[in-house]
């Protein structure tokens, strides 16, 4: 009877022994799964918060090119036809497939207290409620922006004609700020538009100022202005002045963001939220209809630079997120260790079961960073493509009036014959866009007909009134004349990009160009004093400067870019001399 018993309890002892054993090997391993299915999860939802912000990055580079176009196109009128603007609205612009988020487009000319009466005139002889002007409606006003054309998708209330778009109203605030924009503006909180059917959509206005083709704009004085912000009041009173008109179009967020990334339709990994401040505050959310998941295991902010302002995009993880986590894992480890009999297979199983899977999980990381980088190839080739696309939308307006020109070449002579003028500008346009795009420089001929000096200070000194930031360029004038044809377009291209970064996102208060060189190369630097960046972070490094990169490496020259976060930035290109341009 005792020896019964001290056997029982020995095989106990071996049981628990092994029983134990097989909990802490358990326990162990589930507890390192766990370690590495968050970090998966971590890098998984980092990648695709990123994939979204380049997505909709994308998405409004798209419209800005765009709708710069047509505005571009509006700008050659004094007052634009009727048959123009629906010409352009449906076959260039084309807002019903390439631009599905826009809602609603205006056009609206700047009048001025001393046009009113003229254009009230005007209005009176057009078709009875086609379009009203009053200009007694608002007495002591400085100017109106009446709307002259507009586009509206179907089920979206249409724009009276003649709506003046300067007073701010429960659907639109007043545009008048745009007019002290060259650039472009956008609204700075969220506005609705009214549908046929009662309901709204949820958007803002993204307005472009019109300007007369070449026209000269008085320089502000540097000396007469030490303050930046009067600078910055004068430069922008100057170019509100200098304005033609405006090309106002409202943006539904609720279509380029819940439509594109909310879908009810599809389960998501990831949701999208928009909001018109650079902190997430209720009152400037941009898609409030969406449904953001409940306390979500992983969210992230981003603030979106676009302008003069700044956005926060957020993203959060859903369900079927947390679904696709390699968590679960962990639990099924430890309860496998729970079972004497099937302990070491178990572990053995799960172990070479967790590690496959997330083989799978970094592979598919690995090809989705691949696609990433494929997409960003072709997006860089497209941004090269839009020369010859706008070359061949430039075709496109030269048929386009010669059309023009021969139908009311009998009713209209005198609009015939400025049709003919603007087709010879345009073929002018287009051979200065063909020699400066897209000749090589010939071998035998290395000295450039242009000279780069001449350009890069032009282009410094058109940037000058547009920021309240200190702009100078120095060059030496022998330099200029030792580059080629190809060099000095890439050295412009190069510019004109690192000038676009510095104002937009470096917040710098001083900005140097300088050209200079030696016997054996052309150098050229871009120095600002502004936030900086880290380079080496590809989060921040943008099509900009990846085209830059290409650039130089075509010209056989390098790229220096030094950068710290609060110390300013530095661009440093240098090309070679053949030996034929050497000294």
């Amino acid at each position: 009877m005792g020896s019964r018993i001290t056997n029982s309890l020995r095989l106990y002892a071996k049981a628990a022994l092994v029983l134990l054993g097989g909990l802490v090997v358990s326990t162990l391993l589930a507890w390192q799964l766990r370690q590495k299915a968050e970090k998966l999860d971590e890098e998984r939802f980092k990648l695709e918060s990123h994939v979204t912000l380049q997505l909709l990055e994308t998405t409004m580079e798209r419209y800005e090119e765009r709708l710069a176009r047509l505005a571009d196109h509006c700008a050659l009128f004094e007052e634009l036809p009727l048959e123009v603007w629906s010409f352009r609205s449906d076959r260039i612009t084309d807002f019903n497939y390439n631009l599905p988020s826009i809602l609603q487009a205006v056009f609206c000319p700047r009048i001025k207290p001393a046009n009113f009466k003229t254009h009230a005139e005007r209005a009176r002889t057009l078709k009875k409620g086609a379009y009203e002007f009053d200009p007694e409606r608002r007495p002591n006003r400085k100017l109106a922006l009446p709307v002259e054309f507009q586009y509206t998708r179907a089920g979206v209330v249409k724009v009276p004609l003649g709506t003046d778009m300067a007073y701010t109203t429960n659907w639109h605030p007043s545009l008048e700020s745009a007019l002290g924009q060259p650039a472009g503006w956008v609204s700075s909180k969220p506005v609705q538009l009214a549908r046929t059917n009662g309901t709204f959509e949820n958007g803002f206005w993204f307005v472009i100022p019109t300007y007369k083709s070449h026209q000269d704009l008085a320089r502000p004085s540097r000396l007469r202005y030490t303050d930046p912000a009067a600078e910055l009041n004068r430069t922008r009173s100057l170019y509100r002045s200098a304005a033609t008109g405006l090309l106002a179009v409202f943006i539904s967020t609720d279509r380029m963001i819940d439509k594109s990334y909310n879908l009810h339709s599809v389960s998501n990994r990831i949701h999208v939220r928009l909001y018109a401040s650079k902190t997430p505050e209720p009152e400037s959310l941009l898609n409030p209809a969406s449904n953001p998941p409940h306390n979500p295991r992983h969210r992230q902010l981003k603030v979106i630079p676009w302008y003069t302002r700044r956005w926060c995009l957020e993203t959060a993880s859903t369900p079927l997120f947390e679904a696709e986590s390699p968590r679960s894992l962990a639990a099924m480890a430890l309860l496998a260790g729970c079972s004497i009999s099937f302990i070491t297979s178990a572990l053995i199983g799960l172990s070479i079961r967790g590690n496959l899977r997330q083989q799978r999980m970094t592979q598919e990381i690995t090809e989705a960073r691949d696609t990433i980088a494929a997409v960003e190839r072709d997006r860089e080739r497209l941004g090269h493509d839009l020369h010859d696309g706008a070359i061949q939308s430039l075709y496109a307006i030269q048929l386009g009036l010669s059309r023009t020109a021969e139908d009311v070449g009998t009713t209209m002579p005198p609009a015939a014959t400025t049709l003919a003028a603007t087709r010879e500008r345009l073929d002018e346009v287009i051979a200065d866009l063909r020699r400066f795009i897209h000749e090589p420089a010939p071998a035998e001929s290395p000295a450039a007909p242009l000279q780069v000096d001449h350009v890069l200070s032009s282009m410094v000194q058109w940037l000058k009134p547009t920021t309240g930031a200190t702009l100078s360029f120095n060059s030496r004038s022998e330099i200029s004349k030792r580059v080629t044809t190809a060099q000095a377009v890439t050295l412009t291209q190069i510019c004109r990009t690192a000038l676009a970064n510095a104002l937009r996102h470096s917040q710098a208060e001083n900005i140097q160009v300088r050209l200079d060189g030696t016997p054996q190369a052309i150098q050229l630097w871009i120095e600002d004093d502004g936030v900086g960046f880290n380079p080496e972070d590809f989060q921040t490094v943008g099509i900009g400067l990846r085209t830059m990169r290409k650039r130089v490496l075509e010209m056989h020259g390098t790229l220096v870019i030094t950068s710290q976060l609060g110390q300013g930035t530095r661009i440093a290109v240098t090309l070679p001399l053949l030996p034929t341009q050497a000294g």
